[in-house]
């Protein structure tokens, strides 16, 4: 699979994103574009055969230092064997038409990933390192690509995606197929032109897009594939067609050996119920098998043999699954590969294609059931949020279907806090969480990536300035329906004693905030889809003051709902010097994304709930 890669700009706007064997990654959507499209010339010329040629210009406009030190250089990757890239001229230009070409020893060859035994080491780099770039001028990359060996037989498709957040000046996408073939399907929106013309023995379309004005979207937008101007085009009849070509490759590397057989048999020694013997086959792969999140060999579509990922104990989510297909099927269990976008996009194209899926995953058709073992600490049957509520193309039957969105019941939060304010204004404290469903796989993930000698470094960055503390972590890799782990600190001079003062009662530590759980990035408006996660979370806090100390004044309780999302808070004082506070939040979004007409709705209420969640006690 051939790349572009742009360093340095992962917080930048996304520009134009071809999403194929042939990608030109720049980031993700922020509110500050750190470049522009000056040129994008893009001409594709297929053949009978599925092999393609395509020759790319493009011109990217430097705006700020961010910009500066990212599009110093571009690293392209392509596979050997099936794909071989030229670089026809890179340079650097500078407004006053002043052009510095990138020296041939500024431009560094390297190989990608190797998988080691039984893998590939297929992949190679080309590092183009642009001279003198400064804000204001102009980087430029011209290649000519050949697909030499088709991925998928004599099949072609092509994705192109553009982010509203870039502005877009000279945008221009020509496609060309013999006449004697099919014409292939085509998805367009946002752009100009596409109607079909004839020259000679060739079909020929030819696309426009420009973007004069910046439309900033919200971090928990949804892929502005789901929405935006695109261009998709697919020799794909259906996505059966794209389950098939998997489903091929698939077949013939998940063979069950005597090795994968003999441990399936120890793995589910004295387990006689079939939902649990793949309850274990799953926590085992889950647990033994560590995941890489590279392209590992040929472009990212073959896995390895099922026996291979056994015996090197490591693998992307195509070798996750392969290994679980063998396993499974050596308990006479069925299951399949599963096509799925792991990023934020929530819709599959008209146009089916094979780059509209970036993971893989596994259903069970038995026990109707999606798992993700590359989701190290998600128990048997919940998916990780990043698969909840997407659509996906079941590889052995074709099916399209929908993974299942995640509900508040199966994402739950319950913690308790005890908190004793010192003498010196100190606040000493101990924290229980206990979370089930999504929010267990979660919170086992923000465990699990604190190294123990780092817990100072964690406790400080959350509770602020000299604050310290330890974790008990419990058992997160046990991967059971409920996590429970547990905290002990300090965090220094939060009260005034004596008072009179205020303080906040939500001042312990929890893993989470519950003004970003209840409105997000709280924008002023949306112009896009966005994640709307459903959710139960609970705190229980008790805060403790020195003796002779009262608390006078508590704040209002609070019983709000608005929509699908219901809020409380409630105070208690067993003693004047005592206070129990509760907030409960619960939402219960029918889908995982919700629309701007929706947002516009909600967002007054959830400004004053957000407030409302910031209310303080007075005490002297």
């Amino acid at each position: 699979m051939r790349t572009f890669v742009v360093a340095g700009l992962l917080l930048m706007a996304a520009a134009v994103i071809p999403a194929s064997s042939q990608t030109v990654q720049l980031g993700t959507a922020s509110t500050d574009p750190s470049f522009e499209i000056v040129k994008q010339h893009v001409d594709i010329e297929i053949s009978t055969d599925g092999t393609f040629y395509e020759a790319d210009e493009m011109a990217f406009r430097v705006l700020n230092e961010q910009g500066r030190h990212g599009l110093q250089q571009m690293t392209l990757t392509n596979t050997q064997g099936y794909e071989t890239t030229q670089i026809k001229s890179a340079y650097t230009l500078k407004p006053n038409g002043t052009r510095l070409d990138v020296p041939p020893g500024q431009i560094l060859y390297g190989r990608g990933a190797s998988t080691g035994p039984g893998g590939f080491d297929d992949l190679q780099t080309m590092t183009v390192v642009y001279p003198n770039v400064e804000i204001g001028d102009e980087v430029v990359l011209v290649t000519l690509f050949h697909q030499d060996r088709p991925w998928f037989g004599t099949h072609f498709a092509r994705e192109f995606n553009f982010s509203r957040s870039v502005l877009a000046h000279d945008v221009r996408i020509t496609l060309s197929v013999p006449a004697n073939v099919s014409a292939p399907s085509i998805d367009a929106s946002g752009l100009e032109g596409g109607a079909r013309e004839t020259y000679g023995d060739k079909y020929r379309w030819v696309w426009t897009y420009k973007n004069d004005i910046s439309i900033p979207l919200a971090a928990d937008s949804v892929a502005e594939s789901d929405f935006g101007p695109h261009l998709h085009v697919s020799s794909f009849r259906d996505y059966a067609a794209v389950a098939q070509v998997y489903d091929d490759i698939f077949r013939e590397r998940s063979g069950t050996t005597p090795e994968i057989r003999q441990l399936a048999d120890q793995l589910t020694a004295g387990i006689a119920d079939r939902r649990e013997q793949a309850h274990a086959l799953y926590d085992w792969v889950a647990g033994h098998i560590a995941y890489v999140n590279i392209v590992l060999g040929a472009g990212g579509f073959v896995p390895h043999e099922a026996q291979d990922v056994l015996r090197n104990r490591y693998g992307d989510c195509k070798d996750h699954v392969i290994l679980l297909q063998a396993l499974l099927w050596a308990k006479g269990i069925q299951s399949s590969p599963v096509l799925i976008n792991a990023g934020n996009g929530f819709q599959l194209s008209k146009v089916p294609s094979t780059y509209l899926f970036n993971h893989l995953i596994t259903y069970v058709p038995e026990f109707q059931m999606y798992l993700d073992s590359t989701a190290r600490t998600a128990s048997f049957g919940v998916l990780p949020f990043a698969d909840a509520g997407k659509p996906v193309v079941i590889v052995t039957s074709g099916k399209v279907d929908r993974t299942p969105s995640i509900t508040a019941n199966g994402s739950t939060m319950r913690v308790m806090e005890t908190l004793k304010v010192t003498e010196t204004g100190d606040v000493e404290g101990d924290t229980q969480v206990t979370a089930t469903g999504v929010a267990a796989q979660e919170m086992r993930e923000i465990v699990t990536a604190i190294p123990a000698t780092k817990e100072a470094d964690y406790f400080r960055l959350y509770l602020g300035p000299g604050a310290e503390g330890t974790l008990t972590r419990g058992e997160p890799m046990k991967l059971a329906p409920t996590y429970v782990f547990g905290a002990h600190y300090r965090i220094p001079s939060v009260a005034t004693i004596p008072g009179p003062a205020a303080m906040p009662p939500w001042i312990g530590y929890k893993p989470f905030f519950f003004t970003d759980l209840l409105a997000g990035s709280l924008p002023p408006t949306r112009t896009s889809p966005y994640l709307c996660g459903s959710f139960d979370a609970e705190e229980i806090v008790t805060i403790t003051f020195p003796q002779g100390t009262e608390v006078t004044t508590l704040p209002r309780p609070v019983d709000f709902h608005v929509q699908d999302i219901a809020m409380s808070l409630t105070y208690d004082q067993p003693a004047p010097n005592i206070v129990h506070a509760t907030t409960k939040l619960r939402t219960e979004h029918p889908q995982a994304t919700c629309t701007p007409e929706y947002y516009a709705k909600i967002e007054p209420d959830l400004r004053r709930a957000v407030g409302q969640l910031r209310g303080q006690l007075l005490y002297k």
